[in-house]
């Protein structure tokens, strides 16, 4: 009998699985009715490939799957794709010939999930019926499981591209209508470390219409996510050059539209735009978000860098543009080391290759819009001290303190030190959260270096004083009050004095030399004279002139100065805002050197001697020699006197081209003197273009059009010479060699010689112009002298 008992159920469990294995056999007959189930419980079309049996766990393997999205989404993809499906259903109900799907794992799938304009999902329709009364159509799952998923996210809502993310797991469990059920969520990043983003908890139940409000409780983790690996994940969430391993452990819970996190953060081995931070950077945290309202109340917060610890409270509203923030920020007494690296990395205050030691203490409440809060409370700065990187002598300043107000920032009298040098300073600043932000500031120094000058600014980051050393002495009394946005009405008062002083910095290939300058500041300019200016291969001395500052400019105007021997009269402007700061020049010169000034402004360096006079409008950059002058650009009026061409001689070069006889006056100089050169140059990028360029010369005139490089000296010049009459005579008048073919003469018995000058004004090249002369013999037009 007992035997009997044994046996029994052994058999009846073979017989049912006989029939079952026939019956599943040819599983793939039931494509249609487990297409139809799913549909049915979708709420979407759905399309199956082959069907077939896995043993173990017994379940049917579809060869392919796709899900259709809503018929209100205007998609090309479909909601969701999948290579290799598997489906559970009772075999009872397979062996009925109506399978009811109890579970479903997705591998690989592809899922899109789109919110429209009006800020519904495309996945909340998905399981809900569409009789509105029918509970045996909505989805019930015992699980559905997604593993190593790729889901496209796209917001129409927020404006926001599609965005990608790959390997994903995702398993619900207990999932139907009206239920909470279990969910369980992974994101794996790439990388070497664990690299993993898990979520374990409850959420449900799934409300259609409003999965803003999905009611959500659980934990959630961090393990070694390198934020290089989430880049790769979603590329463009983290800037370039920026790494760090995070950690995290929270809980998460959510009630209605209010969403819940507590935790804790920790970010290790930090880059931030290509700045390493040596320390460990933790926070904990206490927040809640309201979805509906689009506000983060922030309960308590504590962020410690390194050494270094704050507190943060408040609320941020985000449903204004731009966010209104009510917070409050505080620390006691913290080392300012590590947020100064921190800043310098973010490029916000600090070089990053400075050193800043120094303690801090804040308690400030910022109210308003995130652009331009309001602001009040107090930060201070106490044995403040700054060096490294271009800093050669180190920066101290014993205290700052600020007071905030509303409507006012304003500072204790401070002293920053470095060497013997010190600086005294003080400011306001009214008006700080609007667009007509108001400075009252003041500087003073006596007898300061100008190295430790130059140090001191650095250390406050001011921009213009990077890449630059000096030497020499500075005196400064200056008080400036004025709006910052309108800085050309800003207001000056006081004095400042120079002796000596050298600049150098990466723009300026030479030094910059100041001797005996002092400036009188009034209003909103500043008369400056100066002994001496030296910069970039110009020498001005007894340099009288009006300064008017700007943001980055100066204009000096008018100006006027002795340079190179002669006098210059007009106004100068520079603008240090670009790489390399740009000068525009609107001057009357007299009796200055040519060969001195063109020196300076160009490659062509004892060419050209006599004496220059000339109306320029023109514009360069600080630059020097050939570098100079291909930045140059404008007009140039010009006549030089008493002048003289060095290395060569323009009567041979003729000589030469018309084939004079050999009785011809001997040229045995090398150079050619010119009573006048005079005419109008129109330069573009270092090329001076011509039609109006004429000499006097002992021997005859020329006029000539054409370009001149300064630059590389390059020549591209038609000229017609036309010889006196004494000269003419003197090499053969008519019976010169090339008469008729290069050289014609006019109704004065002037020889004409049209020529073409190429080759650099080092090497010139003369030649017969063949065209110029045959329209002289078509036209019988032929210049005199």
């Amino acid at each position: 009998m007992r035997r009997l008992f044994i046996i029994v159920p052994i058999l009846v469990l073979l017989l049912v699985l006989g029939v079952a294995a026939v019956l599943l056999s040819n599983v793939d007959k039931y494509r249609p009715q487990v297409q139809a189930e799913l549909q049915k419980k979708l709420n979407r079309s759905v399309t199956l490939g082959h069907l077939g049996v896995r043993l173990l766990p017994l379940s049917i393997r579809v060869d392919g799957l796709t899900i259709g999205d809503a018929p209100q989404f205007a998609s090309s993809r479909p909601f969701a794709t999948s290579d290799q499906v598997y489906v559970s259903a009772g075999l009872f109900s397979l062996l009925r010939g109506s399978p009811e799907v109890k579970e479903l794992t997705l591998e690989r799938p592809q899922i899109e999930l789109i919110r429209n304009p009006a800020g519904v999902w495309n996945f909340s329709t998905i399981g809900t019926s569409t009789s509105g009364n029918s509970q045996s159509s909505e989805l019930t799952l015992d699980e559905l499981k997604i593993t190593d998923g790729q889901v496209a996210l796209t917001d129409e809502l927020a404006k926001q591209p599609r965005s990608v993310y790959d390997h994903i797991d995702l398993q619900l469990t207990g999932f139907g209508p009206g239920k909470q059920f279990g969910l369980d969520a992974a994101v794996h990043f790439p990388g070497a470390g664990k690299e993993l983003f898990s979520f374990k908890g409850k959420a449900g139940p799934l409300q259609p219409g409003n999965t803003a409000s999905l009611p959500l409780d659980g934990h959630f983790s961090l393990e070694q996510v390198s934020l290089a690996g989430v880049n790769r994940f979603s590329p463009g969430t983290v800037p370039a050059q920026t790494d760090s391993v995070a950690s995290a452990d929270g809980t998460i819970s959510s009630n209605g539209p209010v969403v819940a996190c507590k935790g804790n953060l920790k970010l290790e081995n930090t880059v931030v735009h290509g700045a390493k931070l040596d320390y460990t950077i933790d926070a904990q945290y206490d927040v809640s978000d309201d979805r509906k309202l689009d506000k983060l109340q922030i309960r308590s917060g504590a962020v410690h860098l390194g050494g270094t610890s704050f507190g943060l409270s408040g609320t941020v509203e985000s449903a204004a543009k731009p966010a209104n923030l009510n917070v409050r920020l505080s620390t006691n007494n913290s080392s300012i080391s590590e947020i100064a690296r921190l800043a310098g990395a973010f490029g916000v205050a600090f070089n990053p290759a400075y050193q800043v030691k120094g303690t801090v203490s804040a308690d400030i409440t910022a109210i308003g819009p995130a652009t331009a809060p309001q602001m009040n409370g107090s930060l201070s700065l106490h044995q403040l001290e700054i060096s490294g990187g271009e800093i050669r002598t180190p920066v101290s300043i014993p205290e700052i303190a600020l007071t905030l107000t509303p409507d006012l920032v304003h500072s204790n009298p401070f002293t920053a030190q470095s060497g013997p040098t010190t600086l005294s300073a003080s400011f306001a600043l009214s008006h700080y959260a609007t667009a007509n932000r108001v400075i009252d500031a003041t500087l003073k120094t006596n007898g300061a270096n100008i190295a430790d000058l130059l140090n001191i600014a650095k250390g406050y980051g001011v921009q213009a004083a990077q890449g630059m050393n000096g030497s020499g002495t500075l005196s400064l009394d200056v008080h400036v009050q004025g709006p910052l946005a309108q800085t050309a009405n800003l207001v000056y008062s006081g004095t400042a004095q120079i002796p000596t002083a050298t600049l150098t910095s990466k723009s300026l290939t030479e030094p910059l030399a100041i001797a005996g300058a002092n400036m009188q500041f009034a209003q909103s300019s500043a008369s400056l004279a100066a002994n001496t200016l030296k910069a970039q291969g110009f020498v001005l001395t007894n340099v009288r002139a009006n300064a008017k500052f700007g943001a980055g400019t100066i204009g000096l105007s008018p100006v006027s100065a002795v340079i190179f021997g002669g006098k210059a009269d007009g106004t100068i402007g520079i603008d240090s805002r670009p790489a390399h700061p740009l000068c525009s020049v609107k001057m009357k010169l007299a009796g200055v050197d040519t060969n001195a000034l063109l020196s300076a402004v160009s490659s062509m360096k004892n060419r050209l001697y006599g004496s220059l006079a000339a109306d320029t409008n023109a514009s360069f950059q600080l630059e020097s020699g050939a570098d100079l002058a291909r930045t140059l650009n404008g007009t140039l009026n010009f006549a030089v006197t008493n002048g003289q061409l060095k290395g060569t001689n323009i009567m041979n070069e003729l000589s030469r081209v018309g084939k004079f006889l050999g009785s011809a006056p001997a040229q045995n100089s090398s150079d050619t003197a010119l009573r006048k050169l005079a005419g109008t140059f129109n330069i573009v990028n270092g090329v001076a273009n011509t039609n109006n360029l004429v000499a006097a010369l002992d021997a005859g005139s020329l006029s000539a059009n054409g370009s001149m490089n300064l630059a590389t000296e390059a020549l591209d010049m038609h000229m017609t010479a036309v010889l006196s009459s004494g000269t003419s005579q003197a090499v053969g008048g008519s019976g010169v060699g090339g008469f008729l073919n290069t050289a014609l003469a006019n109704n004065k018995g002037e020889l004409v010689l049209p020529v073409i000058v190429t080759g650099t004004m080092g090497h010139p090249l003369f030649a017969p112009d063949v065209q110029a002369i045959a329209r002289m013999k078509l036209n019988n037009l032929l210049p005199t002298s």
